[in-house]
């Protein structure tokens, strides 16, 4: 497995996963190519044989808690560079390549890299109540519970990873 920073000839396969993933849920390509544009460092692949098996999507901003915003254009509003927070915006991974690690290499990338190279001193995410173990693997804590999170009616909870 590989992980570098994703291309833009990376977002078929993305778009492909993201809709496998999300399904009607999921980012168009016009959103996940200005999400790359956006941030480029904090979008990262995970490959296998040069096939994408992994991604996740970040953006660094100031808010302490997130709230879901339907407009695609949301993250690229709120991103700020010099924020105090690594936001996790969407992580995946292909199917048959789950349980394999490369989720959590994907976030370890992100807080080494991403986390040692800007002001941020913390990555957030939300979780849906049965993610929680892996990110509590990962070494983040719960913050909050954040019901009504998404309009699908699960319990969602704010995770933090302090880096300093």
């Amino acid at each position: 497995m590989h992980i570098t920073p994703a291309q833009e000839e990376d977002i078929s396969q993305i778009v492909f996963l993201e809709n496998f993933i999300e399904g009607r849920d999921a980012a168009s390509r016009q959103t996940l190519l200005a999400r790359l544009q956006m941030f480029s460092e904090g979008f990262l692949v995970a490959k296998i044989k040069g096939r994408v098996a992994g991604y996740i999507e970040t953006c660094i901003w100031h808010r302490e808690t997130p709230q879901f915003q339907a407009d695609p254009n949301f993250f690229l509003t709120e991103h700020a560079l010099d924020g105090a927070i690594i936001y996790i915006i969407f992580v995946g991974v292909e199917e048959r390549q789950r349980r394999h690690g490369i989720g959590s290499h994907l976030i370890r990338e992100v807080i080494e890299t991403i986390g040692g190279k800007f002001p941020a001193n913390r990555v957030h995410a939300v979780s849906r109540d049965p993610i929680l173990p892996f990110y509590r693997n990962l070494g983040f804590s719960t913050v909050k519970r954040l019901p009504g999170f998404l309009p699908d009616k699960q319990m969602y909870s704010l995770m933090e990873f302090c880096l300093r």
